[in-house]
């Protein structure tokens, strides 16, 4: 019986690391539809980090191989294509994350010693909780 509270600490412990990790996931995914948005806004067309005039090629290198060049309308549509992907991206990590805290929160509920003692783990102790209790 002295095993089931140090039983019951490491899965709450693993519980709220779970629930943590969904939460930053969330914050992160935030910050990348925000990243996404200043992407969308920015009216200069970048090669890397330098600004581009019409007229221009952008040319990018790998290991000192070519590995792409694009023109000034090209490079303006990859910016887009960029823009979007970092934005998506966010909103699909956002709403991942979000229904994985929901699941950790909602569904999954804390252990107390004594169901881990009777053998029971964050996800079937709500089951074991909601369970029709026999009359005395």
């Amino acid at each position: 019986m002295t095993a089931a509270p140090g039983l019951a600490r490491m899965m709450n412990a693993k519980l709220i690391k779970e629930r943590v990790q969904a939460v930053v996931c969330a914050i992160v995914g935030v910050g990348m539809i925000v990243l996404g948005v200043f992407a969308f806004a920015d009216d200069e067309v970048r090669c890397g980090s330098r600004a581009m005039e019409a007229g221009e090629t952008c040319t990018e290198m790998w290991k000192g191989d070519v590995t792409a060049e694009r023109d000034y309308s090209s490079q303006a549509d990859d910016n887009t294509f960029t823009a979007w992907l970092i934005a998506g991206g966010g909103v699909a990590m956002f709403v991942g994350s979000g229904w994985w805290a929901v699941h950790g929160f909602v569904r999954k509920k804390r252990v107390t010693p004594e169901e881990a003692a009777a053998g029971l783990t964050p996800g079937t102790v709500q089951q074991a909780r909601n369970a029709p209790r026999p009359a005395l």
